[in-house]
């Protein structure tokens, strides 16, 4: 099949595959290796071109530091495991190594894995490509399909042909539009992307070609088999296939079952759809709770027991943290609406969960009470467990709603039986949990 999970990676020297291409790597700016990798598959035939929406730079040093400075950030956020971009091409005029030819990166949702990505540095609605970027630019795609790592008739897009973006910004998206290799009608991909789906019914027996013959009876039990099992590359492979020849109702009660039945790794399933090119399938099929969280959107959450939903405290405790509250009087305040920033780790699914309101991050208290329960709070930092979570959806009574989990202790989030003198309930981890989503479940809406 050709999705391909991150693997770990025993880094041989990265310069060795951008040698003949005058690349400055990643030994040379000062960047972090990464500490697993996804493969492409090549020879890669697309070239996406965005920019960074980042301060121009002009000389080398600035370029290193600027560029720097857009790994860290990414890595920081916990979107990726590294700089989002193949290569980026810096106001020197000089070309500098992210994920390279050969591993998939963080650019362009859907087709990541198919593409190659290069980041002009700056913001091209303010600056203006130079000679110097052009020719570097010429350099690096010539040197790519010499090495293989392009096809001959590679074409070019822009970012913000694919995605709402004004990426590239207006002044290079007019140069960009100048290259041969430019093409207007993203249909064509489309129509490309689709080729590769009917292959891939063709190689598991489900479309003869010849005859013209498609049988798909049993895929959707196979897709909530290997969701189940957490095969999330053959899930995902086979809900393309059954959104190509299947109908509307098929994946929608693969969907349902799945919440129905509370297999915990649904979310996980979609974030891998989402991720692979079926952001259609997700916005189609999955509820629009998914929807929210996977496009990193703003909510609220809100308990079923108590109709309550979380805002964090006005004040600071002694450690500059602030108690997190279930409040059923205000609804308006921006210390209730959330975030949720998705990391993938071991083949697992959790989250960093944000305050827009105060710019925290929610996690576990450390000191257990006489029952084994913990408080919550939210903090500044974001570095540990405690501030990660596991989101288990389900459907009961025909309402979609999630148990949060604690990666670092497993205790399922909860509100206090106490209220305050408005009224209020402090949040809490359970420590022993029955999954009761009359009890413990939580409604995410906006």
């Amino acid at each position: 099949m050709w999705w391909h999970s991150c693997v770990l990676f025993l880094f041989l020297k990265w310069s060795l595959i951008n040698a003949d291409c005058d690349v400055i790597d990643k030994k040379e700016w000062n960047g972090v290796n990464p500490h697993c990798a996804v493969y492409v598959p090549r020879p890669v035939n697309l070239v996406i071109i965005v920019h960074t929406d980042t301060p121009w730079c002009s000389t080398t040093e600035q370029c290193k530091t600027s560029i720097k400075k857009i790994q860290t950030d990414t890595i920081n956020s916990n979107k990726f495991y590294d700089v989002g971009y193949s290569f980026m091409i810096g106001g020197d005029g000089k070309v500098y190594e992210g994920v390279g030819w050969i591993h998939v990166g963080f650019h362009t949702i859907g087709y990541d894995r198919s593409a190659i990505g290069i980041a002009f540095v700056g913001n091209y609605n303010k600056d203006a490509p130079t000679a110097q970027q052009m020719e570097a630019l010429n350099g690096l795609l010539a040197c790519g399909v010499k090495l293989g790592h392009l096809t001959p008739d590679y074409r070019i897009i822009t970012h913000r042909q694919l995605i709402l973006s004004d990426s590239p910004g207006k002044s290079l998206y007019n140069e960009i539009r100048k290259r041969p290799q430019w093409i207007e009608n993203i249909d064509k991909i489309s129509e490309a992307r689709s080729l590769i789906i009917t292959g891939y019914a063709v190689e598991l027996g489900f479309y003869d070609t010849k005859t013209g013959l498609l049988n798909i009876s049993g895929i959707d039990n196979r897709i909530y088999e290997a969701v189940g099992n957490r095969d999330y590359n053959n899930a995902v492979d086979l809900s393309m296939i059954l959104e190509k020849f299947g109908t509307d109702k098929e994946l929608t009660d693969v969907v349902n079952k799945l919440l129905y039945d509370r297999v915990s790794t649904t979310l996980e399933y979609a974030y891998k759809l989402w991720d692979y090119g079926g952001q259609k399938i997700v916005l189609k099929h999955f509820p629009v709770e998914f929807q929210m969280i996977l496009n990193g959107e703003s909510f609220q959450i809100e308990n079923t027991m108590d109709t309550q939903a979380l805002k964090t405290d006005a004040s600071l405790d002694n450690d500059g943290d602030r108690n997190i509250w279930g409040d059923s009087r205000e609804r308006s305040t921006n210390r209730m609406k959330w975030k949720m920033f998705p990391i993938w780790e071991e083949n697992k699914l959790y989250f960093k969960i944000f305050n827009t309101g105060h710019q925290m991050y929610m996690k576990m208290g450390v000191k257990e009470d006489d029952i084994g329960d913990r408080n919550v709070y939210a903090s500044s930092s974001s570095d540990t467990y405690r501030h990660q979570w596991y989101l288990h959806p389900l459907k009961h009574n025909n309402e979609v709603l999630f148990l949060i989990y604690n990666r670092e202790y497993g205790h399922v989030l909860k509100l206090a039986r106490a209220v305050d003198d408005l009224g209020d309930r402090l949040l809490w981890g359970q420590k022993e949990s029955s999954g009761d989503p009359d009890i413990l479940g939580w409604r995410i809406f906006h």
